[in-house]
């Protein structure tokens, strides 16, 4: 799961910036970054991270975002498997929108080699934050 947590968070990341808008459903309004062709069949950890969304509401209700949520649990996922940690800065915001045709166009087709799919993630900036763990249900009191 820890791989596919941190791919859930790049795809969220790469389309129109770190705003868990590959969280949401299809709606009468929305067309979901979940069902790209990039995403379809092949996102997975959307469970995880409603589940972290339900327990963190029930600490510190309305504070700590679905964006927020997503990033931390990339960076502690691969610490719980023996991998790595990063700091991660949290504040983001959630998007009310999502965008089916970035996600079609801007995302890395998953048969590319590695050298050529990491050519287009060049340009798109870096991903990396910084996060004090026991302050998360602190930010926006």
């Amino acid at each position: 799961m820890a791989a596919s947590l941190i791919r859930l968070h790049f795809h969220d990341c790469f389309v129109q910036g770190c705003d868990a808008s590959i969280l949401l459903d299809d709606s009468p309004t929305i067309q979901s970054e979940k069902s790209a062709g990039p995403n379809a069949n092949s996102a997975r950890g959307f469970d995880v991270i409603e589940a972290a969304k339900t327990a963190v509401e029930r600490i510190c209700p309305g504070v700590v975002s679905c964006a927020d949520i997503l990033a931390v649990a990339a960076c502690d996922a691969p610490v719980a498997v023996g991998g790595p940690s990063w700091p991660v800065r949290v504040g983001r915001r959630d998007s009310t929108t999502a965008n089916f045709n970035a996600a079609n166009t801007d995302l890395p087709d998953l048969f590319l080699v590695h050298k050529t799919s990491l050519q287009p993630s060049a340009t798109r900036g870096s991903v990396r934050q910084t996060w004090l763990p026991s302050q998360v249900c602190m930010l926006r009191k």
